[in-house]
């Protein structure tokens, strides 16, 4: 997408909000708060600077547990 012209922030957006629109369900995603229903992956660096940030996945956190990127990755092997 970035080297179809778009910046890095239109490509997380195309990403993340354009999919909860287009699935109906942007009212109650991308919120970060107790009972949310959104899992969160955080960063070690600012994807909106250079989108290959968004692969330098520092913690990943689902149904409000916190997990290691590396220790998801060598659980599926």
């Amino acid at each position: 997408m970035q080297q179809g012209g778009l910046t890095p922030l239109q490509v997380l957006r195309a990403a993340t909000v354009n999919g909860a629109r287009a699935a109906r369900r942007e009212p109650s995603a991308g919120k970060i708060e107790r009972g949310a229903p959104a899992d969160l992956v955080l960063l070690d660096a600012d994807p909106t600077a250079d989108i290959g940030n968004a692969s330098r996945i520092f913690r990943v956190f689902k149904n409000g547990r916190m997990f290691d990127p590396d220790e998801l990755i060598s659980s599926i092997r």
